[in-house]
């Protein structure tokens, strides 16, 4: 009963969550006839589906040539990825695999992308040297493109000793240039087997290694993977790994010893008890299988391992010397016992070796937004600007990212300068930092707001060039060439039930393209019969805006009225837009005379009537006899006309 590609797919897209225990299997139960319900457990008991974009997994597992179980090899595969046991479970990276003959590349690629899919992954170079397939198989890699890129030009193959090669591989982050954010992942199968001679073989093929690794640039992020074959951590090829240079290798666990049943959880070999398919059993009691790495995948920073995720799938540390699957796994914990099984049952089926995993923090990407212009500003006015800040690396979860923060950096003519440090969250969380425009200056004026990030590696933000326009403001005045703030103006109207129109001209003194509009909001302290009838004009430019005031005589005894008015303006509607005034002065008076040519109400016609109309031609009054809006010959013809009366 054979497990077919498709149904691992359709199991994994199914998200079922196992609701009560299963009887314990035990070795005698893992006849093929247990394949689909092996699978379909380890994807029915809570697994999380794996996302598009995550925190970078590392996976490291030989294949023994996958002379095993190829259904539970591929279930293995994608226990892989649903692995939460740390917290939150992705698609592998990378995953680079040791005994991997050209013969089996073919259908081990289909493995990969059938378990995996719809996550896209390419393999990385691979090279079989003469004579590597009869010592088991080359070293082969798979890696997400949509995370990471291969750099084949630094792809080189080492001999290290009994037939075998070990790949070195340059991977960079995509969407990254800081050289920080690539790395270089050497994966080995060192000579196997305990006699001195082994020890001194797999030595010499550690010192080709670290040889290599140590002519890295300072700073390069260096992994090693790979079947070591190590027995203790006093064997001389582990001590030569952990030895100083620009590669030196740091265990996870420490430099400890790693034998004996108080170490189980450490060791990878070999799952099985009982031999099955030619696979190595005995028991899982020696650690062969290893993902060391330099101090920088190890500093907090950056591209670095993220801490407690470091583990062999699958090994509860409570089956020193047996098979995984018998007495019941427990690698899920509590509440979990189907799915620890499962996942027992598939490793034991599945290969000699335990896979190994860890989980990698990737350097902060940052996204920068806010505004790209601040438009028409007043000069002196406090404009701030809201600018965001987040994380868009491609991860899934906040979990084992590191605190990243970023410098903010602002300046330029139209900004005020400045440096400071905010925190990033991973988006769609953001910080918010506020920028103040540099509005001291009128004219033309730009910035830029960037955002660095303090993280190794760590990808900046595009930077936002920001413009706009400082202006003057807005100058009121009863004089569109001078600026004038203050004005008197008379006018006459006869006995009796008149009025008379005070058409004033209010001007934006100095307007230009740098200069605000100027808004006439109101007209206080009209009294003894003077109303207002315009007294609001917005955006006044170059041309005047015009209030009017009215003064109606009705029931006013002959004499002079007076008005002390306030004109109210203010800048046009910016932020920061500041109010002024200017002062009028309004004296009208009514004639006792009902003729209206005696404009100053002696009961004659005179000069001084005649004084008071040049005195205001061309406006509005006093001497607008004929009432035609405008003191002109007319009126001087009805003057001249009524003389002496």
């Amino acid at each position: 009963m054979d497990l077919d590609l498709g149904s691992l797919q359709l199991i994994r897209s199914s998200h079922l969550h196992a609701s009560c225990d299963a009887p314990t299997l035990t070795t005698d139960m893992r006849i093929h006839s247990t394949k689909l319900l092996l699978a379909v457990a380890l994807s029915a008991a809570a697994f999380v589906a794996s996302p598009a974009s995550a925190q970078m997994r590392f996976v490291n597992y030989n294949t023994a040539r996958l002379i095993g179980d190829t259904a539970a090899f591929q279930a293995v595969l994608l226990a892989a990825a649903d692995d939460n046991s740390r917290g939150f479970a992705v698609d592998p990276a990378i995953i680079t695999f040791q005994e991997v003959p050209s013969s089996i590349l073919t259908q081990l690629t289909g493995l990969v992308n059938a378990a995996y899919a719809p996550t896209l992954y390419t393999r990385a170079t691979y090279t079989e040297a003469t004579g590597e397939s009869s010592a088991g198989g080359a070293q082969c890699m798979f890696y997400r493109t949509d995370l990471l890129t291969e750099d084949v030009s630094k792809h080189i193959d080492l001999s290290t000793g009994g037939s075998r090669y070990t790949d070195r591989w340059y991977l960079k982050l995509n969407g990254y240039t800081s050289l920080a954010a690539g790395f270089y992942v050497y994966s080995s199968h060192l000579k196997a087997s305990n006699t001195a001679a082994d020890e001194a073989t797999r030595l010499a093929g550690v010192i080709t290694i670290r040889n290599n690794s140590d002519t890295l640039p300072v700073g390069s992020h260096i992994l090693y993977c790979g079947d070591f074959n190590f027995y203790t951590n006093a064997e001389d090829g582990f001590i030569e790994y952990t030895s100083a240079g620009v590669g030196k290798a740091i265990d996870p666990y420490g430099l400890s010893d790693w034998t004996g049943a108080a170490n189980a959880l450490r060791h990878t070999q070999s799952p099985i008890l009982t031999s099955t398919n030619g696979l190595v059993a005995g028991g899982c009691d020696d650690r062969f299988d290893f993902q060391l790495s330099n101090l920088d995948f190890q500093d907090g920073d950056g591209i670095a391992l993220i801490a407690n995720t470091y583990r062999p799938l699958g090994n509860d540390a409570n089956h020193y010397n047996l098979g995984l699957n018998s007495p019941a796994n427990s690698y899920f914990g509590a509440g979990q016992s189907v799915r620890s099984q499962a996942l027992a049952n598939a490793l034991v089926l599945a290969s000699d070796h335990i896979p190994l995993i860890a989980d990698y923090a990737i350097p902060p990407k940052l996204q920068l937004t806010g505004p790209s212009s601040y438009g028409r500003v007043l000069q002196n006015a406090t404009i701030p600007l809201a600018y965001a800040v987040s994380n868009i690396a491609p991860v899934q979860f906040a979990q084992g990212m590191f605190a990243n923060t970023a410098a903010m950096s602002y300046g330029g003519t139209g900004l005020t300068g400045g440096v400071a440090s905010v925190s990033v969250p991973l988006a769609p969380s953001s910080t918010n930092a506020s920028v103040n425009v540099n509005s001291a200056v009128v004219g033309a004026t730009s910035g830029t707001v960037g955002a660095a990030s303090n993280a190794e590696g760590g990808q900046a933000a595009t930077s936002i060039t920001v413009t706009g326009t400082v202006i003057r403001r807005a100058n009121a005045s009863f004089a569109s060439k001078s600026d004038l703030n203050a004005k008197t103006i008379d006018g006459s109207v006869a006995f009796g039930p008149n009025t008379i129109d005070f058409d004033i001209p209010v001007s934006n003194f100095g307007f230009n393209s740098l200069q605000a509009l100027l808004d006439v909001d109101s007209v206080s302290g009209l009294s003894a019969g003077f109303t207002g009838v315009i007294t609001a004009i917005p955006n006044i430019a170059g041309a005047a805006g015009t209030v009017r005031i009215r003064f109606d005589a009705t029931g006013k005894a002959p004499g002079l009225y007076t008005a002390n008015a306030t004109v109210h303006a203010s800048d046009e509607n910016l932020v920061g837009a500041q109010s002024s005034t200017i002062a009028l002065t309004l004296r009208a008076t009514v004639n006792a005379s009902a003729n209206p040519a005696d404009l100053n109400g002696d009961g004659e016609v005179n000069g001084a009537d005649l004084a008071i109309l040049l005195n205001a031609w061309g406006t509005t009054g006093p001497g607008d006899i004929d009432q035609s809006g405008i003191v002109d010959a007319a009126d001087i013809a009805l003057l001249l006309g009524a003389w002496g009366v």
